[in-house]
């Protein structure tokens, strides 16, 4: 595993993550207005 291996995947799965993680925020502040 070299580093650029390592930047890689972190970069990769940070984009994945960063979205997802907006995307339940926004779910969770909808649930709890609605509640």
């Amino acid at each position: 595993m070299t580093f650029e291996y390592i930047v890689r995947k972190c970069g990769t799965s940070s984009h994945i993550i960063l979205p997802a993680s907006m995307v339940g925020k926004r779910v969770r502040v909808i649930v709890e207005t609605l509640d």
